[in-house]
């Protein structure tokens, strides 16, 4: 192996911190995907070494491509290279967005107002796209 080889070489990393890392970045969301997909970059490539330069442009360059939303794909992805299924399932879907989401919707059930049936169709929206993402991790397993 050459020296340019263990520079660029990947470090291995535990589901724990990676774990972490991921609610710290949906924590931090700011700047919408453009600044996820930055500070994954920065993160995962430049600062941890968790993700090879190559492997981190060629994942990105598929989820520019797919309709959706690029940057939960580019972390679901990462996720998956990772720790496979359990990896891309805490890094896709263990969104505080989600999260927040789901306690929106059992607030909504408590009160009964007019807007309850638009806002539940929102988060029914949102908890399908979770679903066809876990779907397509375990199927690509």
């Amino acid at each position: 192996m050459t020296e340019q080889d263990k520079l660029s070489a990947p470090e291995s990393v535990s589901l724990g911190q990676a774990f972490w890392f991921w609610l710290k970045l949906g924590l931090i969301s700011f700047g919408g995907p453009a600044g996820q997909i930055a500070i994954m970059h920065q993160e995962l490539v430049q600062r941890r070494r968790w993700i090879s330069e190559k492997r981190f442009l060629h994942a990105l360059n598929y989820c520019m491509v797919l309709p959706g939303p690029e940057a939960q794909q580019l972390a679901t992805y990462l996720g998956w290279l990772m720790h496979r299924s359990w990896g891309g399932l805490i890094a896709g879907g263990h969104d505080p967005g989600f999260l927040y989401d789901l306690y929106i919707d059992r607030v909504i059930e408590f009160e009964d107002t007019q807007r309850t049936n638009v806002v539940k169709a929102i988060i029914a929206l949102e908890n399908d796209c979770e679903q066809r993402s876990v779907e397509k991790i375990r199927k690509y397993n």
